[in-house]
């Protein structure tokens, strides 16, 4: 596991890297999706501007961009739906299977992953392979910190790597459009794998810089981090990059697994050079602000949150972490309503609207925080199969990565790369609507539309009815 510190000679697990996000900031934003017909925007200082007319006249829905934030006029409100009969069983357990199923399965894969690539730099060092893994004392030996070189060349290398998918995603794109649906989604499958190995190690190698050249001591590590918190809010007005999984899921899909999402405004630029300052905003500074925050507060608590006792740090990091979680995400749907009863939470939030969603967010990420640490540190602490550690990891990956696959959400180790937009607006901040998409899909299938042409109940909550069918035609 990684990063570690060295401490009397003995090598500890200590700080580990608890992001699985990758576009962290598609939370609460829309975005369109080809960059064209890009609208005007007023921008004024608060998330919600409103959009100037095309030179058609026409006012199009865009999605909602992390740094200057658009919203439609004519509000679309025909496929909000309340949460009653099959939507209610929907809107109860999106976030509980998200939350206990599948996200304990993300951070599994991201714990084998970085610790793979711990493997890798041992053996880049001339380290043993388990230099950092078993906690074993190699005081001995001679070893130390990862050299400069093999963490520096392997970040240039993971940017470059970077770079070539933001410059090559439309033609990508436009050559996946083309490919049968097998082919497409193998594609798109190696695409995401791809993809995650190159988010790990562009997490792991700034992770353990920080590690190595920086003081571990708390009030360091909290000034840095808080510090960064502030640049993040100057430059993107927003905290919900720190927020990842178990808020945000994904759904393998050509819309939301290829093209980067991008929040500036574009209009009549060239699409390389879009590609081009996307790449710089995300993965050279949010990125970087992104991980030195979960740093600084990762590692406090790893240093300080009941270490002599394993089991009761797993545990409160669990309870805490979903204790933020579930009132966050249901609470959703209930906010405007609760904006209006309350005199005191209306005036707040049309006043302090920016205010009042990093309120939001710096919770979702405490809650983030607080349950990858628990989960990362129970598969450390309990994940052993083989006597060589890395087969256990590639066992792992491999596993998560045909099992996430076949339920067509292995994207989520990356988070979408464009807004999921959840459309029957359950939860209108963190969109959370893989269950909603795999049901939808399963609705279409001619199966059970068969099934259902003489029914006037539906099998499935957003399934087309006969009657409905009927007048479409």
């Amino acid at each position: 596991m990684l990063p570690t510190v060295r401490i009397d000679g003995k090598t500890r697990r200590l700080s580990v890297s608890s992001n699985n996000h990758r576009r962290f900031s598609i939370i609460s934003k829309n975005f369109d999706n080809e960059y064209s017909n890009q609208q005007q925007i007023q921008v004024i200082d608060s998330e919600l501007s409103q959009p100037l007319p095309n030179s058609d006249g026409i006012t199009n829905r865009h999605r909602l961009t992390q740094i200057i934030s658009i919203v439609d006029n004519n509000n679309n409100k025909e496929n909000i739906v309340k949460p009653k009969g099959l939507y209610l069983l929907l809107f109860i357990i999106e976030p509980i299977l998200a939350s206990c199923i599948l996200f304990p399965i993300l951070v599994l894969f991201w714990d084998c992953g970085w610790n793979l690539i711990v493997t890798m730099l041992n053996s880049l060092n001339d380290y043993a392979l388990t230099y950092n893994l078993d906690g074993l004392d190699y005081t001995d030996y001679g070893y130390g910190d990862y050299s400069p070189q093999s963490l520096i060349i392997s970040y240039i290398v993971d940017e470059i790597l970077l770079l070539i998918l933001y410059l090559s995603q439309d033609l990508f794109y436009d050559f996946l459009k083309i490919q049968k649906s097998i082919i497409r989604m193998i594609l798109i499958k190696i695409h995401i794998l791809i993809l995650s190995f190159l988010y790990i190690i562009q997490w792991e190698m700034i992770w353990t810089i920080l590690d190595q050249y920086t003081p571990l001591d708390w009030p360091f590590m909290m000034i840095f981090s808080i510090a960064s918190v502030f640049i993040l809010i100057v430059i993107t007005g927003t905290l919900s990059d720190l927020v990842c999984s178990p808020f945000v899921v994904s759904y393998d899909s050509i819309e939301y697994c290829v093209q980067f999402e991008c929040p500036l405004l574009t209009e009549h630029m060239n699409r390389w050079k879009i590609n081009l300052m996307n790449f710089i905003l995300y993965e050279i500074i949010i990125s970087n602000l992104t991980i030195i925050i979960w740093h600084g507060f990762y590692v406090i608590l790893d240093q300080y949150l009941y270490v002599d006792d394993i089991n009761k740090s797993i545990w409160v990091c669990i309870i805490i972490g979903y204790a933020l979680y579930f009132p966050l995400m249901y609470c959703q749907y209930y906010s405007d309503k609760i904006n209006l009863k309350y005199d005191f939470f209306t005036f707040f939030s049309l006043n302090f609207p920016q205010f009042h969603r990093n309120i939001v967010h710096g919770l979702a990420f405490a809650s983030c925080l607080f349950i990858w640490h628990g989960f990362w540190v129970t598969y450390d602490t309990y994940l052993y199969i083989f006597e060589q550690y890395y087969q256990t990891y590639l066992l792992m990956i491999f596993l998560v990565f045909g099992f996430l696959s076949l339920i067509q959400t292995f994207s989520s180790m990356n988070g979408p790369l464009k807004s999921m937009e959840d459309k029957y607006h359950f939860f209108p901040v963190y969109p959370h609507c893989y269950i909603s998409k795999v049901v939808y899909n399963f609705s279409q299938i001619s199966y059970f539309q068969s099934k259902n042409m003489n029914r006037s109940t539906r099998i499935f909550p957003f399934e087309t009815s006969a009657d409905d069918r009927k007048l479409n035609k």
